[in-house]
């Protein structure tokens, strides 16, 4: 939820569906788009249209890892490809609330703002069929039923060596972004279609449990 009033944009986390395991619904993880909008249609930008707009998260207080937000920086992104920190992100303990300020440009009015760099479902369901039509000795791609949100909860077995390891990643509802990332490269890192004639010689096995609650 964003409210926006003058330079000041107060944006409220939502909460996820509620989990079997714990009984509640969390909150912590947030993305959004905000665009300046001072130039009119068809007119020509210039300096005095760029704004310093000051956010605010209301109900940082209220998110389940709450002391997590002390001493963070938000991610932010023009492009969705490179991101980076914004220095001015400050936590206010008393007030439960987190605070940054950016400074929107005519040439870059619009800005992606975000607890983790995102990680779109888009790119993980790319990863999948990578998977899939890799053609790789030992690696099978299955599904072990399907989210609280109605996505396949995925399953890659990789190699087929006698020492197991498992990865398991996407389990928190607070951190859906950095995991995916991780997991490519340890992919990347034992899968055979990665370094063609090598083979660790292990397997290891993806997926996302939650004693009965999944995540997508």
């Amino acid at each position: 939820l964003v409210f926006a009033e003058g330079d000041l944009v107060t944006v409220r986390i939502e909460a996820d569906p509620v989990t079997e395991l714990e009984g509640c619904r969390h909150l912590q993880w947030f993305a959004f788009r905000s665009t300046l909008t001072t130039v009119a249609v068809g007119g020509t930008p210039s300096a005095s249209d760029e704004r310093l707009i000051l956010y605010e998260i209301d109900n940082a207080g209220l998110c389940l890892y709450a002391s997590a937000w002390d001493g963070a920086e938000v991610c932010v992104s023009h492009d969705r490809q490179s991101w980076c920190r914004v220095p001015t992100t400050r936590y206010d303990v008393a007030d439960g609330t987190l605070r940054w300020e950016w400074r929107h440009t005519p040439l870059q009015p619009t800005a992606y703002f975000a607890y983790f760099d995102t990680y779109p479902y888009e790119r993980h369901l790319d990863f999948v069929a990578q998977c899939m039509t890799a053609n790789a000795p030992g690696l099978r791609v299955s599904s072990l039923g399907r989210s609280l949100d109605g996505r396949d909860i995925d399953y890659i077995t990789v190699g087929s060596g006698p020492l197991q390891a498992w990865v398991v990643h996407r389990q928190h509802p607070g951190e859906p972004q950095r995991p995916p990332s991780l997991l490519r490269g340890c992919s990347a890192g034992c899968s055979v279609w990665a370094r063609p004639g090598e083979w660790m010689g292990w397997r290891p096995r993806c997926f996302r449990p939650s004693r009965g609650t999944w995540f997508p």
